[in-house]
């Protein structure tokens, strides 16, 4: 099933790594947060499929993944995690008969040498979509180790169904 593909490339959307720290102020602020900005390659290594609703792709159904993460072509962590079904829009009469675009709550955990980074958030599809043309972003919701407190943004553009290019900011403070 090709939305397999879609979801394994959603989930190496869901990744970490690096090491490049920007000392930054918020205005106002008096304490002062510093910005980790992470480039990073990823590249599926699996994916499944549950179908867990009605026949073929409906809400619930779920996709969990794994990716390997690279910088600089050098392999610096894996990732984990799932995509969930939420919403599906198009069709048509009869019976919603007809191309179907998802939407998927996505889920996933970063390791890195330095520690691990959630991520979370919601990306659409269209109809017969298979790998999104532009860009996505997802929320960083926390970590562990060099990560613990972190929050920020991943921004997410899809190379293949299989590969993908991330950028974190994290910002600890």
């Amino acid at each position: 099933m090709n939305r397999k593909l879609v979801l394994g490339t959603i989930a190496a959307l869901l990744l970490a790594g690096g090491l490049t720290a920007v000392a930054v102020t918020s205005a106002g602020a008096r304490q002062a947060s510093s910005e980790d900005v992470i480039r990073l390659v990823t590249h599926n290594v699996s994916s499944g499929y549950l179908d867990l609703g009605d026949p073929d792709l409906s809400v619930g159904d779920q996709v969990p993944f794994s990716n390997d993460l690279y910088r600089d072509g050098s392999k610096v962590g894996e990732d984990g995690g799932w995509c969930v079904v939420t919403r599906l829009t198009g069709g048509s009469a009869p019976r919603g008969a007809g191309p179907l675009a998802p939407t998927y709550e996505c889920v996933g955990t970063n390791s890195l040498p330095d520690g691990q980074v959630t991520v979370q958030g919601l990306v659409s599809y269209g109809p017969h979509e298979e790998v999104k043309t532009d860009p996505y972003f997802f929320a960083i919701t926390g970590g562990t180790g060099k990560y613990r407190g972190a929050r920020g943004e991943v921004r997410i553009e899809d190379v293949s169904s299989s590969e993908a290019r991330i950028t974190l900011r994290i910002v600890l403070d």
